[in-house]
């Protein structure tokens, strides 16, 4: 059975942060490296992002030079244990923290590893929602692994596992990804051992629209080490996903005072995805065939090799294997459809399909230059034929007239197949296919429906039999009302859980809200942008987990997490350490009128 182990990882988190994000991986590489099998024992390792919306931001891209795997093992020192915030006692007593709590004692023999399994500690939300320490970057280490053995300074002399490097890097708009997994890479050949840190190397970050638009965002050290709380394990022939789960809404800061200037100061919520599979929604794939792979010797291949180079672009996302089903569509424009035999290697393809044990699984490939486009249906000119207008910001301006060729993929939002008489004006869709200049028409192989998403100030919710009731007061004033099923996942940004029992507090005051439509059998999500409040702690009880803060009444959720901001390093901690006199930021939401507390917490920051 498959598990998932959730980190959060935090570098430089200013006191206006909530929880602030990060950011990316790309393209190829590989390299041996420390803390590693000795054999030549390799897994595979895939990189997927994620993003959480962004309410200020058009886009944002992220140039991605280097990503490295630091090894959990070091010399008979475990390689991933905090520095300076930590101290770890391997013997036979129990090892505590700064902050007094108790980890699992430590195993005693040859090596030691520290693996003190602290999962209570700091706050941490769940087993599959931990919370990890940042990482102070010894600017003495160039690059090699601290050993915590001599107080966190001293570094090891192992190399890193180096998953992707290119000079030039990889260029991504991570706000392309709202709610669905891009696949970054696969890198076939990483070496199997254990890893508790990954360094990405970032070359520049650009914003359109929001404050930072016209100002340089500025990454401090062109790095980021990512601390989980543990180690993860890349067995021999294994395959692990390392899930990206981005905030950019928190992800830029704004600073004021004297000159302007923007900083980019991320926090990455990390899923480790073991014998499981990533999200089932279909993806877009492009590149160029290296290699046709048949083995039963006839003129249809079984699979073929894509190399991830779209035209007139770098080389640097690697190569994927494409899985060919008997069914799969191909398709090269016009009214008709190919077949398998029609591959030739070096030739551009765009696939469409689904990754199953690190293979490509492909529903429909579409031959030379491919053209996706979302959209409205403007008017209807028949039940294949109709007029498309494309959203802001698609590759097409202007109308597009849309023709659908016998055979084509007609799927309902929830990727259920259809027919083309669904189709109706006002209708949103996305479409794929190859467009002919010379009768100004896209003849598409593929039209999806795309729910929308709805964004506005949350007026009501309302229990139903399936689950709720979310009334929404949306743009121009209008009311509209959205069913979100019992089951759905229901958050503050920034990937926080709101527990059922806590949904009623919604309705008591305005939040703005997004709903995140259902597609590809999955259910709708609902994302809550989170209240604050700030002020110094007058009284702590303890034993209710309420705080006095400037007279009003502040509780904190059963898995409420911490931050302290520190002058070189950030360390979450537990509420246990709140006293009085403490200046405190809390993150949650806002009690109802007839509740004794006035606030609930789910994030705090601490000065």
């Amino acid at each position: 059975m498959g598990h998932s182990w959730k980190y959060v990882w935090r570098v430089g988190l200013p006191a206006a942060c909530l929880l602030a994000l990060v950011i990316l991986w790309a393209c190829s590489g590989g390299s041996s490296g420390g803390g590693v099998q000795t054999e030549a024992a390799f897994g595979r390792v895939g990189v997927l992002i994620t993003d959480a919306p962004s309410h200020e931001y058009d886009h944002i891209w992220v140039t991605i030079t280097e990503i490295s795997l630091l090894p959990a093992d070091c010399e008979g020192h475990h390689a991933c244990e905090e520095e300076e915030d930590v101290q770890i006692v391997c013997d036979d007593e129990e090892s505590r923290d700064l902050h007094g709590h108790s980890g699992e004692k430590c195993q005693a023999g040859d090596e030691c590893r520290h693996e003190c399994d602290r999962e209570h500690e700091y706050g941490a939300r769940s087993e599959e929602d931990e919370a990890g320490i940042p990482e102070h970057q010894d600017k003495e280490c160039h690059g090699d692994v601290s050993n915590p053995g001599a107080g966190g300074t001293e570094c090891c002399r192992e190399e890193l596992v180096t998953v992707f490097s290119s000079e030039e890097g990889f260029t991504l708009d991570i706000l392309q990804y709202r709610g669905e997994d891009f696949l970054l890479l696969i890198n076939e050949e990483v070496p199997a051992g254990r890893y508790c840190k990954i360094r990405l190397s970032i070359s520049e970050v650009r914003a359109e629209g929001g404050p930072c638009e016209y100002l340089d965002i500025k990454l401090p050290g062109g790095k980021i080490d990512l601390n989980p709380r543990g180690p993860f394990k890349l067995g021999e022939n294994e395959l692990i996903y390392l899930r990206l789960d981005i905030d950019v809404n928190k992800s830029i800061h704004l600073h004021t005072s004297g000159s302007e200037k923007c900083i980019f100061r991320p926090v990455v919520f990390v899923d480790i995805l073991e014998g499981e599979e990533p999200s089932p929604c279909p993806r877009f794939i492009r590149g160029r065939i290296e290699d046709l792979h048949d083995v039963h010797g006839d003129p249809l291949p079984e699979s073929f090799t894509l190399n991830r180079q779209e035209k007139d672009s770098g080389d640097c996302l690697g190569e994927i294997r494409v899985c060919l089903p008997d069914d799969v569509l191909v398709f090269a424009g016009g009214l008709t459809f190919g077949s398998l035999a029609d591959f030739q290697e070096g030739e551009y393809v765009t696939v469409w399909g689904t990754l199953r044990e690190g293979c490509l699984t492909a529903s429909l490939i579409i031959l030379g230059d491919c053209l996706v486009i979302k959209g409205a249906i403007e008017e209807m000119n028949g039940f294949d034929d109709f007029l498309l207008n494309p959203d802001p910001g698609e590759e097409v301006a202007g109308s597009v007239q849309v023709v659908l060729p016998d055979g084509a993929l007609m799927l309902t939002g929830s990727g259920a197949p259809a027919e083309s008489d669904i189709l109706d004006a006002g209708m949103h869709v996305l479409v794929a296919g190859v467009y002919d200049a010379g009768v100004q028409a896209l003849f598409a192989a593929l039209a999806l429906e795309e729910p929308d998403d709805l964004s506005g100030v949350l007026g009501a919710v309302e229990c139903t039999a399936g689950g709720y009731s979310f009334v929404v007061e949306a743009e121009a004033g209008r009311i509209r009302e959205a069913a979100v099923p019992r089951g759905a996942r229901i958050a503050l940004e920034g990937n926080v859980p709101i527990p059922e029992d806590m949904v009623p507090l919604l309705a008591c005051n305005p939040y703005h809200i997004r709903v995140v439509a259902g597609r590809n059998n999955t259910s709708a999500q609902v994302l809550v942008t989170p209240e604050s409040l700030a002020g110094t702690v007058e009284k702590v009880y303890p034993y209710s987990r309420t705080l006095q803060v400037d007279g009003l009444s502040v509780r904190m959720t059963p898995h409420a997490t911490g931050i302290h901001l520190g002058e070189e390093v950030d360390t979450l901690v537990s509420p246990d350490i709140l006293k009085p006199g403490d200046r405190i930021t809390c993150f949650g939401l806002k009690s109802c009128s007839e509740d004794l507390d006035d606030f609930h917490t789910f994030i705090f920051l601490i000065q």
